[in-house]
């Protein structure tokens, strides 16, 4: 009995990061549309409504990608929860899964026992289910860039392992959903194909041939299909910057693949990235250089090809992000958390790739003296970036944090646009095209695609919790005044006591001839207030402060009473602050 149940410790262990990062996503997330969501995604259920909707809306090019498996996808489940967001995010975390199962199917399938040497999948569980990658959990477009993730790390043991012909027929289904989910995913193709070449496949040579034909004329025609029509996003760089700066394409390309290993320390995170990434790519070409030096070994061979091509598409998507964003700045390309994914493909790789080498080399004679030297160079190698990997891991919590009042200040802004019309306050919030939003939001509130709904009123009376106590709980005005350029200014501190957390927004009202409290702007609490959060002993104040400019020419004649009120979109209710301002 004791290795079944030392077994089923392990798989409690390995399912221990999965379980962090669900109880991070349902803290954390907000049922809100993001950036790309409003124009990815929302106006197909507009043309849905209208009847115009059609395939080549599926089809069509978003920035550089075609996003047609992922907006099914998507559409369909928003079709059953009324978009809801958080089903989006947990489709996220179930893709996670699917991630970790192709993985210890692979490592199944080139000869890892898990009962023997677990580590290697404890490993691969905290990279596949990384807080590094918050902003994939907590985005649910990001199912566009976890589908193909997904589809790779099953095509590495379906094209090794599964019985002939069914590897070709699967690989190429999954090729082709990479291929209409994500701007690299024909290149995908390519990755794939040295697999069915390796000694370990299963039928013979000529049985071979004709499914690879079938498969390249496949991968020429998706990708034909692809680049029909196809044009470059007008506001992304030139993919061929990197030609002229090949020093800071290197450096980048090395950034790309050790970010999520980057934060946690006091040194320069993008610093820390490229020492990481170098070192992965050092640990890569070592193990290239002794596969090949021992291609004799038919069974290395072919147990260590799944494990290089996983290496290789997280170096092709490393090539492909500093192709495609050094233009935008070195940090930019390579920092950005929604990359993780592809990045710790690499590292996964070498958990699986270097014992396999190691454990073949101690079946050397010839090279057996050097393998427990070599070994131990390398669990020093794997304790120091694991050691990286939980400092950052702790030190990103704060950053869901930040995301999800983010997210808020959006949920916020978008259910209270159909009675502030501020189009700067959407731009900078919400999406930096905001010219399209406020019909569009207006269409997803008729068809229940938006929960809690639109505020519909300019009352805010109506808001307001009959239970709620004093408003010097909730925050308080303290500054306003006349600015040099005529404006005019407020500002304060806004809180939600009930839920430890700066107010969602910060309504202003003016107080009409009947002493009615009109909504006529909205404030986003985010300045910096350490005195509040230390005053209150509540850390999670700690960017609660706010301020806002105003138009007085706005105001009514005689209307210039102005106050203030912290907002809680999640109840749709709003609580008087202490303090008032008189717009003179």
């Amino acid at each position: 009995m004791l290795p079944t149940w030392r077994n089923l410790l392990w798989a409690v262990v390995w399912a221990l990061p999965a379980v962090w990062i669900a109880l991070l996503v349902h803290r954390y997330g907000v049922n809100v549309p993001h950036l790309d969501q409003w124009n990815g995604l929302a106006p197909l259920f507009a043309k849905a409504d209208e009847g115009t909707l059609g395939f080549a809306d599926f089809a069509a090019q978003h920035n550089e990608h075609r996003l047609l498996v992922p907006r099914l996808l998507m559409f369909a489940l928003a079709r059953l929860t009324h978009w809801n967001i958080l089903a989006e995010l947990w489709v996220v975390w179930l893709l996670g899964w699917l991630c970790l199962a192709s993985l210890i199917r692979l490592a199944g399938s080139t000869g890892f026992r898990a009962s023997a040497n677990p580590w290697p999948l404890l490993g691969a569980s905290a990279l596949v289910f990384s807080p590094m990658s918050w902003e994939n959990w907590l985005w649910g477009f990001q199912i566009g860039f976890l589908l193909p993730v997904v589809c790779f790390f099953a095509i590495a043991w379906v094209a090794s392992s599964m019985r002939h012909p069914w590897n070709f027929l699967v690989t190429m289904a999954l090729c082709l959903v990479c291929t209409f989910s994500i701007g690299s995913g024909f290149t995908y193709w390519i990755l794939a194909f040295p697999m069915f070449l390796f000694p370990g496949a299963a039928a013979r040579w000529k049985a071979r041939k004709r499914w690879m034909l079938a498969y390249l004329l496949a991968f020429a025609s998706s990708t034909a299909s692809y680049f029909v029509g196809y044009t470059k996003p007008e506001l992304h760089p030139s993919p061929l910057f990197v030609l002229g700066h090949p020093v800071a394409g290197l450096r980048s390309f090395l950034a790309v693949l050790g970010a999520p290993f980057a934060h946690g320390t006091a040194l320069e995170p993008f610093s820390v990235a490229e020492i990481v990434g170098g070192v992965f790519v050092i640990l890569l070409i070592g193990a290239l250089f002794t596969i090949l030096r021992r291609r004799s070994d038919q069974e290395l061979l072919a147990r260590a090809l799944p494990w290089i091509t996983l290496a290789g598409f997280a170096c092709l998507n490393a090539t492909a992000i500093t192709v495609g964003r050094l233009g935008l700045g070195a940090v930019a390309c390579a920092m950005p958390s929604r990359y993780t994914p592809f990045s710790t493909a690499l590292p996964i790789a070498l958990l699986f790739l270097l014992p396999l080498i190691v454990r073949h080399g101690r079946d050397d004679a010839k090279s057996s003296g050097n393998v427990d030297r070599v070994s131990t160079a390398l669990t020093c190698v794997a304790s120091a970036i694991a050691l990286l990997h939980v400092l950052g891991a702790i030190s990103v919590v704060g950053q869901w944090r930040d995301i999800q009042h983010s997210r808020l200040h959006e949920k916020s802004i978008v259910a209270l646009s159909h009675i502030v019309d501020d189009p700067a306050l959407l731009a900078s919030h919400v999406h930096p095209f905001p010219e399209p939003l406020r019909p569009l939001i207006g269409t997803l509130d008729r068809l229940g695609y938006l929960t809690p709904g639109l505020v519909h009123t300019d009352n805010a009376n109506d808001l307001a919790d009959p239970n709620a106590p004093g408003p010097a709980h909730h925050g308080a005005i303290e500054q306003s005044g006349r600015l040099a350029n005529g404006r005019f200014l407020i500002a304060g501190w806004a809180v939600l006591p009930g839920k430890e957390r700066p107010a969602d927004a910060v309504l202003l009202t003016y107080d009409d001839s009947n002493g009615v409290a009109r909504i006529f702007s909205v404030a986003v609490p985010q300045e910096y207030r350490p005195d509040i959060a230390s005053g209150l002993n509540v850390p999670a104040y700690v960017n609660c402060g706010w301020m806002k400019q105003l138009d007085t020419s706005a105001l009514p004649q005689g209307m210039r009473h102005v106050r203030a009120w912290a907002f809680d979109v999640e109840r749709m209710r709003a609580y008087p602050v202490e303090g008032a301002a008189t717009a003179n």
